[in-house]
């Protein structure tokens, strides 16, 4: 599987649902959520993320 298509299908429903039974702290979902549904620009043109998870974008980043 390549992982660049990985991040590309990213369900957000099921993953908010999965971090929801490990996160308790409801104010930590509800910013990954907003940082999935905030969208993204492409050359100068917004488009929604309806699912997936951008690649360099911050809840992908790892330390």
């Amino acid at each position: 599987m390549d992982m660049a298509k990985f991040f590309d299908m990213v369900n957000h429903s099921k993953l908010i649902e999965v971090l929801s039974r490990t996160v308790n702290d409801g104010r930590v979902i509800s910013l990954i959520h907003k940082y999935l549904n905030a969208g993204v620009v492409v050359g100068h043109q917004f488009e929604k993320t309806e699912a997936g998870v951008p690649q360099g974008g911050a809840e992908s980043a790892s330390e």
